[in-house]
């Protein structure tokens, strides 16, 4: 899409903005302790693989920006302020060095808001609040190079949908909506206890000690105990639960393009285009201290009114999270994810 887009220019003296292709979730995974393994050294180990992989993603990064400011003038032109950096692993721009965060705008899809924040992955070697030091490599601890920035900040950043493919969502948004509330993925069973802030655990053990399935036809499993169609279910639901994992998980887009409304419980934390949509219009947000027991009263007492008539105006909400390759079917003037994007973008030069 960008590299087709009109958008783009090949002439830097004309770029209002400059994307920089530097992919850490790539060198996270695959590159990072499985398609380099064992070649790519990395100090500690963990089930065989290296200890930190977001520690490599750091440097990279910073080595990146070291880069563009040796070898073109753009970045000292406004101090960095017009380039943009994709962050789309897990935690986002938490472990990004403060030298590229401070200045640069970001892409992620993790909106978390706090300052002073530590890592709240279950997954190891993605620890970023894990002090790591390398005699005669790397002698400073590394978490020296990322204190000092929030992972996300609406004032420069946005929180982007994750892609998601058409045969992600088959099922019509417009089908009858019989499952009063819907959530199917990792339960966190096998996980560490702070996986998903216990927020999913917490739901999974509510609705089997009060048995919501039966009561409420509330639906909430592993794919294991929800045999089925994953975009059917979420097509036939009134509300999903859109909770975190390891960092994000892309709940929020699932619910609004298949027309439910996303139940939001993760405290501080922006959803996808939140700065963009007016959210308050076709979701719920949640505390995650409040007394989730409530959850069968709390969504049965939405009326449809107070949901944008759930069929037809959250679906309006529908086209601004897929990223499609051609538009041309849109002839209502609607855009997509991409173009979005490029709308907030043109904003920003305005400001």
């Amino acid at each position: 899409m960008m590299l087709t887009s009109s958008h783009r220019t090949f002439d830097p003296q004309e770029a209002d903005f400059y994307y920089v292709p530097a992919y850490t979730a790539c060198l996270i995974h695959p590159v990072i302790g499985f398609a380099d393994f064992p070649w790519f050294q990395a100090p500690g180990k963990w089930r065989g693989a290296p200890d930190n992989r977001v520690m490599h993603a750091t440097g990279m990064l910073e080595e990146v920006r070291e880069w563009i400011q040796k070898t073109h003038p753009w970045w000292d032109r406004r101090q960095g302020s017009d380039h943009i950096w994709l962050a789309v692993h897990d935690e986002g721009a938490c472990y990004f060095p403060t030298s590229v965060y401070k200045t640069s705008i970001v892409f992620t899809h993790w909106g978390r808001l706090d300052v002073n924040h530590t890592s709240n992955t279950a997954y190891r070697p993605d620890n970023y609040s894990k002090s790591v030091t390398w005699p005669s490599l790397q002698d400073k601890d590394w978490q020296l190079s990322i204190k000092g920035h929030p992972c996300f900040d609406p004032k420069k950043d946005l929180v982007i949908p994750g892609f998601k493919p058409p045969s992600h969502f088959l099922s019509s948004h417009l089908l009858g909506h019989d499952i009063l509330m819907f959530f199917r993925g990792d339960c966190g069973h096998k996980r560490l206890r702070h996986y998903s802030r216990g927020i999913r655990q917490k739901v999974y053990n509510l609705s089997r000690e009060h048995d919501w399935q039966y009561k409420y036809n509330i639906i909430i499993g592993t794919r294991k105990e929800v045999d089925g169609d994953y975009s059917e279910f979420l097509a036939k639901s009134k509300f999903c639960l859109a909770a975190p994992g390891d960092g994000y998980a892309m709940r929020v887009e699932d619910a609004i393009l298949h027309g439910c409304v996303p139940v939001i419980i993760m405290d501080n934390v922006q959803a996808v285009f939140e700065s963009v949509l007016d959210f308050d219009q076709f979701s719920i947000r949640l505390k995650e201290n409040e007394d989730l027991n409530q959850l069968p009263t709390i969504t049965e007492a939405v009326k449809p009114k107070s949901t944008s008539t759930p069929k037809l105006e959250r679906a309006q909400q529908f086209k601004d999270h897929p990223y499609r390759a051609k538009q041309t079917w849109l002839t209502d003037g609607a855009q997509d994810a991409f173009s979005t994007i490029m709308a907030w973008l043109y904003n920003k030069i305005k400001q």
